[in-house]
């Protein structure tokens, strides 16, 4: 089962899933038209759970922040023009004068800094004076320069101009993984809830057979009475014992309302959807007919490594470890002293004329030697408490994050140990609940023979049908916990979801197979 994390990949499941039948009542027998499958409920959680899309919506926050950050190295173009009109006065031979002099100047440059720390400024520029009054020459200029800037202390090789990047790109991946983590605990949430409504719907068939075998017991005794083959006085208790186990069936009844409501609730329904959702379809999973998810040590040492390396909220904790030794790292340049090393080479160009032709012609014309400018920059703060302080902050944020990785791979360790042990735990208790189910039958047919020879007594009928009642519900819990142990398990490991990108695979054939 392949599906886009969050997305619409099962409309149409959802459509035909969703029938649009009343919730069963007590003489509904029919199944639904349309029965919930497992591999349909995972289907549809992928689709519609809402804290998926919120985790899209956030990989989307994460994709926009790294957008972001690569915007610092966007080449930067500058220009501008200016038109400019002055009267100056000037003394001459016969008195005062004013001189009107128009320029025009034009300048196009760009400025780009790559994630090395080097910057790169090209600039050309244009000016055009003219003195109108008196007549005078019109002079054209022009110039073109390169200007590379080199840090050699601070920021060198861009540890601190890429951090901000590099930072981003690793939390927008870690974003990612918190999506298929994400996507984990929905399927593992959903499952477990369809489990759970699977169990409620099989008691709620364990309670109507338990009400129907006290209606029968109770119709055989009056027919007994009536032949006066048993005492009168045998009907209360009967009719009492009948009204215990309709009473039973009601409150599984209900059981079954809020199972169907939580499994609703973990596949993101609305509540019109969860009071119409189908009955389970897909049986609990079969016992193995050998060993498979071994408890030795050897073996649970294996599942561990594998679970530290597969899971997703674990590459999540490493992005986010890296993430912050980046920033620590960037921090701890922007401690050293600025040292820069600047370097300038171009060339001026000069021609008289007012013409178009001349304002460009001394980008090419009248060009003098090639100017060069080397300066090296040199500054040290004093007191440079900014950087120290965000050093600080920087190194803490470092320090929790191995903490919190390390913490979790600890955790992840227990979890693994813990669910192996109960998946061994539920099968032996799923193997013995079959026996007791099994013994209870030969007991109940048993005593119901005894009775009828006036062997038994009906406190020992019904003494045997309610041990057949608790038999077959805690056989159900069993089947329950084996296959929500098999779900626990595949999570705890990691192998519960396959992930491609922002898609994630559910292997149906894996949810009811141990690990």
């Amino acid at each position: 089962m392949r599906a886009p994390i969050g997305g619409a990949g099962a409309g149409l499941a959802l459509g035909i899933l969703l029938c649009i039948t009343p919730a069963r009542s007590t003489a509904q027998t029919a199944p639904s038209p349309h029965p919930l499958t497992l591999q349909d409920a995972i289907a549809i959680a992928l689709a519609r759970n809402p804290t998926l899309q919120i985790g899209r919506r956030q990989v989307d926050v994460g994709r926009g922040a790294v957008l972001a950050a690569q915007g610092e190295f966007d080449p930067q173009v500058e220009t501008s023009i200016s038109r400019d009109r002055s009267e100056d006065p000037q003394l001459g031979a016969t008195g005062v004068t004013s001189a009107l002099t128009n320029s025009l100047t034009y300048k196009l440059g760009l400025t780009k800094e790559f994630r090395s720390g080097l910057t790169v400024t090209p600039e050309v520029g244009l000016s055009q004076v003219a003195t109108v009054t008196p007549a005078g020459p019109s002079t054209n200029s022009a110039s073109v320069g390169l200007t590379l800037l080199v840090p050699l202390l601070e920021n060198w090789r861009g540890a601190v101009v890429s951090a901000t990047e590099d930072a981003a790109s690793r939390e927008y991946d870690a974003t990612i993984s918190d999506l298929h983590q994400t996507a984990a605990s929905s399927v593992l949430n959903a499952a477990v809830a369809y489990w759970g409504y699977l169990a409620a719907d099989r008691r709620l068939d364990v309670f109507r057979s338990s009400e129907s075998r006290a209606q029968q017991l109770v119709d055989e005794t009056e027919r007994l009475v009536a032949a006066d083959e048993r005492p009168a006085g045998d009907m209360k208790q009967l009719r009492a014992n009948l009204a215990a186990k309709r009473a039973a069936r009601i409150a599984a009844e209900q059981s079954l309302i809020e199972a169907r409501q939580q499994v609703g609730l973990a596949l993101g329904l609305d509540p019109d959807a969860i009071a119409t959702l189908s009955l389970p379809a897909t049986p609990f999973p079969t016992l193995p007919d050998s060993e498979v998810a071994s408890s030795d040590t050897t073996s649970i040492a294996l599942r561990i490594a594998a679970a530290v390396q597969s899971r997703a909220d674990v590459a999540a904790a490493r992005e986010r470890e890296d993430e912050a030794r980046v920033l620590r790292d960037a921090a701890r340049n922007s401690l050293k002293p600025g040292l820069d090393l600047a370097i300038s080479v171009g060339y001026q160009g000069l021609e008289l004329g007012r013409g178009v032709d001349q304002l460009f012609s001394p980008l090419y014309r009248n060009v003098s030697g090639l100017n060069l400018s080397v300066q090296l920059r040199y500054d040290y703060p004093l007191n440079n408490r900014r950087a120290l302080g965000q050093e600080l902050q920087n190194a803490s944020a470092y320090a929790q994050q191995r903490i919190t990785r390390e913490d979790l791979v600890r955790r992840i360790s227990t979890d693994v140990l813990v669910t192996t042990q109960a998946l061994q735990h539920s099968k032996a208790g799923l193997l013995a609940s079959r026996q007791a189910v099994t013994l209870s039958e030969q007991s109940v047919e048993n005593e119901k023979q005894k009775f009828r020879l006036g062997m038994s007594t009906l406190f020992d009928v019904i003494l045997a049908e309610d041990g057949l009642t608790n038999a077959r519900l805690s056989e159900i819990t069993s089947e329950q916990s084996y296959a929500a142990a098999i779900a626990r398990l595949r999570f705890a490991t990691g192998t519960l979801v396959h992930v491609d990108g922002l898609h994630v695979d559910v292997r149906g054939d894996e949810l009811v197979r141990e690990p």
